[in-house]
């Protein structure tokens, strides 16, 4: 798995947020569904409210209760927050940042698998909890093998 380990300020991310279970995988069928049905009004505006880094329009895997977590679909901006949208902000923190390439969604749900079975067992380094992991996802073809994209994951030295 190919990443790059990176200190960053605090993010300020815009966005809309909704909450996914947990029971029974319904994450993996949930999230794919909320990008499906993102109006693309709503898309566009976010994209025109990106300003930082990561660029573009985010995935964030929000606070964690009821079996669940709050997912945002959301852009990194010093813009103000428009009333239709929510703020949250991400502290400072050291990221693993991995390049993942491949047809969505599966691509970047197996690299979150691959993650926590594979790399953090064997790794110098353990998930900050208390900072939210992200997903970028550049412009493209998300069906192409040749799309790009990143799982962003807070870390910090064993």
């Amino acid at each position: 798995m190919k990443y790059r380990i990176e200190e960053k300020k605090a993010i300020r991310l815009v966005g809309q947020k909704a909450f996914i279970s947990l029971d029974g995988g319904l994450d993996y069928r949930d999230i794919p569904k909320l990008w499906k049905d993102l109006p693309k009004k709503t898309f566009d505006e976010l994209y025109a409210l990106s300003d930082g880094e990561p660029t573009h329009v985010v995935g964030v895997f929000g606070e964690k209760h009821d079996n669940g977590f709050d997912y945002w679909i959301a852009a990194t901006t010093t813009k103000p927050c428009p009333p239709q949208y929510e703020e949250v902000n991400i502290p400072a923190a050291k990221w693993a940042i991995f390049d993942v390439k491949g047809v969505m969604p599966g691509s970047i749900q197996g690299f979150f698998q691959r993650l926590y079975t594979d790399w953090f067992p064997a790794a110098e380094y353990e998930r900050n909890w208390d900072v939210y992991e992200m997903e970028w996802f550049s412009d493209g073809d998300s069906d192409s093998e040749d799309y790009e994209c990143a799982g962003w994951v807070p870390v910090f030295k064993k």
